[in-house]
């Protein structure tokens, strides 16, 4: 049994490693573009949404000229958790996650909001649920096996 949990966690952990699809070094970038956009009359009325971790289509040009700029000032360690859970980072890792599309709205204390269709909902389960390879089922078998035997205790 306890061969068996070892096998799980080293399989666990090689699924959990592959999520991350971009290097920590854009999302740090990413975050100081946010934190330091401000500057005109234009930007400020967009800052209510570079709180939120949302970059308006008027912006997404420069911002991303941002970005690039600030890129080389990080280093590539590992996110912590305050830098993932800070300007929506973890939805731009997992954008697969994600059931519609962000839009910009006129509420000041909730800017953004999600829109998505009962097709969007439907495909972002079918995407975060699905098993796509061997090993990830073979973890997750291992998985039910291990909480059936807690269970019999």
């Amino acid at each position: 049994m306890m061969e068996s949990l070892h096998r799980l966690v080293f399989l666990i952990s090689k699924v959990n490693y592959r999520m991350v699809k971009a290097n920590p070094k854009y999302y740090r970038a990413r975050i100081e573009a946010l934190r330091t956009s401000n500057g005109n009359v234009e930007v400020d009325e967009n800052r209510k949404y570079f709180r939120n971790g949302f970059v308006p289509e008027n912006e997404k040009a420069n911002f991303e000229k941002k970005i690039k700029f600030f890129e080389h000032n990080h280093k590539n360690t590992p996110l912590t958790f305050a830098e993932i859970t800070s300007y929506s980072t973890w939805f731009r890792m997992h954008p697969e996650k994600m059931a519609g599309k962000e839009v910009a709205v006129s509420s000041r204390a909730f800017p953004v909001k999600l829109k998505g269709k009962r097709k969007d909902i439907e495909q972002m389960f079918a995407k975060v649920f699905s098993i796509d390879t061997e090993k990830e089922a073979e973890a997750l078998a291992i998985a039910l096996q291990l909480e059936l035997e807690l269970m019999k205790l």
